[in-house]
């Protein structure tokens, strides 16, 4: 993993763990309390139920694609917002499409790392 010194690095390292299917290093961006808030507004607690949600995307082997992101950021805490899409064929040959527009927060640690606390990939739903 490089150096992450913001938010943008944050959101960068994420779409270079998706492309890796890298599950740990995903995980390793998200502070031990994140949330994870589902297109329904369904909220995924915790570290363990996160990784399954990113398990399930990662079986689908599509590829994740994400704009630059508008990053507001105050006090050691970030809102992240980007337009994405996960696209692809799955197993059985039908085609994936998935899209949203992410209103994230993040937080930087007392260790200077910033990290996912709240993962709302479709905009909190």
């Amino acid at each position: 993993m490089t150096a992450i010194n913001g938010p943008a690095d944050v959101a960068s390292e994420w779409s270079n763990a998706f492309a890796n299917k890298d599950l740990d290093a995903m995980m390793e961006l998200f502070e031990p309390d994140a949330i994870w808030v589902s297109d329904d507004g369904t909220v995924v607690e915790g570290l363990d139920s996160i990784r399954e949600v990113f398990a399930d995307f990662l079986a689908l082997g599509a590829v994740f694609n994400a704009e630059t992101p508008q990053i507001i950021e105050t006090a050691g805490i970030a809102l992240v917002c980007s337009r994405w899409t996960v696209r692809g064929e799955g197993a059985d040959g039908t085609a994936i499409d998935i899209a949203g527009r992410t209103a994230d927060v993040m937080r930087r640690g007392s260790d200077g790392r910033w990290r996912y606390l709240i993962d709302a990939p479709y905009a909190g739903a």
